[in-house]
């Protein structure tokens, strides 16, 4: 990847660092009929040629992978495991 990811030391949120523009404070949200809840515990890894970026949520957990793509874009993918006790989303 042409950039670089890093985590907050309160785990919390996130940087993306790219060629010319920095994205800092970045969190993962989700959200159902009231306010957002925030992914905590955020944990990086490296997968391959991409960076993961893991943590807890109300819901279950969650997953936001950053990858590269064609002609030096970036292509993020999040993924939500609902926990088994979670109502359903519509």
């Amino acid at each position: 990847m042409s950039g670089a990811l890093s985590l907050a030391a309160n785990g919390r949120a996130y940087a993306v660092a790219l060629p010319g523009l920095v994205l800092a404070n970045c969190r993962i949200a989700v959200q159902s009929d009231g306010d957002p809840d925030f992914a905590t515990d955020l944990t990086l890894a490296r997968d391959g040629d991409a960076d993961v970026v893991a943590g807890a949520t109300p819901f279950g957990p969650v997953t936001v992978r950053v990858a590269p793509a064609a002609g030096g874009a970036l292509t993020l993918d999040a993924t939500l495991d609902l926990a088994a006790d979670a109502r359903r989303i519509t």
